[in-house]
């Protein structure tokens, strides 16, 4: 449960704690006095956005702290677990956000910096706040369902069902965006083909425009070459007086004083290697010149050849390697389009897999559904007989779609009717806001017995209602909290009467300054209190005597003295 709720520097309050006790606690007070400000209070432990403007003035930033003592192995503790949140000393977990006038927001989860997103998750599941136009929100079929699975407990065969309808829009995904890829597979297989045959018609080999291109230097200045090379042979050692020649005298006459003289040895050596290695470049050049085609027919044939290869460039890459590696790219994408039918099928064979997954568990959860659904009706007709409605009847209607959604194959839609011999139609159409503030109340009782709220808080729930109805309204809410804590904001006597905690919100000044203050009331306070909201401004002795019967008749829970709740 909600043990203690502290605001700080929030509109009129300034430093409220207020102790929360099991069962029904009421709010009262008059209109200003700062009631809302209490539930907006809650709003903001639960994640909600509040204005900066809420912040008091003189402050720049409110906060509210919430401590909850949660018993182990409830479901709220099992939440909490499976939230991450695992450092609850004590079975205990305490929330706090602050504001900021900045428009800026922290939150915290037992002392530890929480993103909001975290702090919804968490705290978002443990209250539920029902305000006056809450009962609105049955209008919307959505809601229905939730209803319906929540009290279902099915919160693991939906979690069950997700993944495999995500798993099945993924496989439809997939096949429909192969499927539009069709459209132009046929046009882009043919250019493919098209251009794979352009390149393998010239056929270019790894390295070949490089070649190609040092031959051409040489084809296109061969006579050039041959003359240059043969001057040089000729010079080296093919005509009289050749350089080799003379080399071969010098090396004879420096040898023969080498005899004498043996420190001219090393020069000898030098002039033989000489004579070696112009012997070798001869010997290179000649062998080059052999090589010069000096063919014109060769030319042609190589200069058309990297004339062909040039036309490639343009088209596929700059070279021949940048060629051949793009008819790689193009014959695997060949490849693969060429495979696009296997592909289809068996992206059919996996969407169909899925969709069977998904419809199968679907078909589990509309079973169930149907079954709980009963279950609900039943209920809910017997708690609206409780509100005074005894000849209403309603039922959970759930009907197939036509496809799968994201939360099964089900509409979900509570059909009602007030009156006897009336057909069931769909809320909409035909519940007051009397009665839809009933089937409400109805709703929350028979969910406290299965989720995992700790507080549910009611904001004037009981408006539009009056005498016995609210009477039996107050009832409910009194037999809601004996299953979960409850915490009710009402101006009606009615259900005031049924507190088992009963707190008066009043303004008092402080300062110089108006403040919020929250008053516990034993008995002879709820009698007056009581009387004030039977009697108006002037409470007589008619409206305490009436104030004493309302107690009378409540439960003898309520009459109880509470402990003193806030400070």
């Amino acid at each position: 449960m909600l043990s203690s709720l502290r605001i700080q520097n929030l509109a009129l309050i300034d430093d409220l704690e207020i102790a929360l006790g099991p069962g029904l606690t009421i709010l009262t007070g008059e209109t200003g006095a700062g009631k809302s400000i209490i539930v907006g209070a809650v709003s903001l432990i639960l994640g909600d956005r509040q204005s900066p403007e809420l912040i008091r003035q003189g402050h720049d930033e409110g906060s509210v702290e919430a401590l909850f003592d949660l018993t182990d192995g409830s479901p709220a503790s099992a939440h909490l677990l499976a939230a991450g949140v695992d450092d609850m000393a004590g079975g205990q977990l305490v929330a706090r956000r602050v504001i900021t006038r900045a428009g800026k927001s922290r939150a915290y989860l037992n002392g530890r910096l929480a993103t909001l997103t975290e702090l919804k998750r968490v705290v978002g599941p443990l209250i539920d706040i029902s305000s006056q136009h809450a009962h609105t929100s049955l209008l919307d079929v959505s809601t229905h369902r939730e209803v319906l699975d929540r009290f279902g407990g099915l919160s693991e065969v939906l979690a069950e069902y997700a993944v495999r309808f995500q798993a099945s829009r993924e496989a439809d995904q997939a096949l429909a965006a192969l499927r539009k890829a069709e459209q132009g597979r046929v046009e882009r297989l043919d250019l493919i083909r098209f251009q794979l045959s352009e390149i393998d018609a010239v056929a270019p080999k790894p390295g070949e425009d490089v070649t190609l291109e040092s031959e051409l230097v040489v084809l296109r200045h061969a006579t050039e070459l041959r003359s240059a090379t043969q001057t040089v042979e000729d010079k080296l050692y093919s005509r009289r007086g050749a350089v080799t020649d003379q080399l071969a005298e010098l090396e004879r006459v420096l040898g023969g004083a080498a005899h004498k003289d043996p420190s001219l040895s090393p020069l000898v050596a030098r002039l033989e290697s000489a004579r070696i290695e112009l012997e070798d470049i001869g010997a290179e050049v000649r062998s080059y010149r052999s090589r010069i085609d000096v063919d014109p027919g060769r030319l042609d044939q190589a200069e058309e050849r990297l004339t062909q290869l040039e036309k490639l460039f343009r088209r596929f890459g700059s070279s021949c390697d940048a060629v051949i590696a793009r008819r790689t790219e193009l014959a695997l994408e060949q490849a693969t389009l060429e495979a696009f039918d296997d592909r289809v099928a068996e992206l059919e064979a996996v969407q169909r897999k899925t969709q069977q997954a998904a419809m199968e568990t679907a078909h589990r959860l509309s079973e169930t559904r149907r079954r709980v659904g009963r279950r609900v009706s039943e209920r809910l007709e017997g708690e609206l007989r409780d509100l005074g409605m005894s000849s209403a009847r309603l039922d959970v209607s759930v009907l197939p779609e036509s496809t799968l959604g994201p939360h099964g194959i089900d509409r979900v839609e509570l059909l009602f009717s007030s009156n006897v011999g009336e057909a069931l139609l769909p809320l909409a159409k035909i519940a007051s806001g009397g009665e839809l503030s009933r089937i409400m109340l109805a709703l929350k009782h028979v969910l406290a017995e299965a989720d995992t709220v700790q507080l549910y808080v009611f904001d004037e729930v009981d408006t539009g209602v009056s005498g016995g109805v609210a009477e039996r309204i107050g009832q409910k809410l009194h037999g809601t909290a004996q299953q979960r804590q409850a915490l009710c904001i009402t101006h009606l006597p009615q259900v005031a009467c049924q507190a088992d905690n009963h707190l008066r919100v009043y303004k008092g000044v402080d300062q110089g300054r108006t403040v919020t203050r929250i008053a516990q009331l034993d008995h002879a306070g709820r009698l007056e209190e009581l009387a004030k909201l039977l009697a108006g401004v002037e409470v007589t002795d008619m409206a305490r005597a009436h104030a004493a019967e309302l107690l009378d008749r409540s439960t003898p829970a309520t009459r109880r003295a509470a402990t003193p709740a806030a400070a």
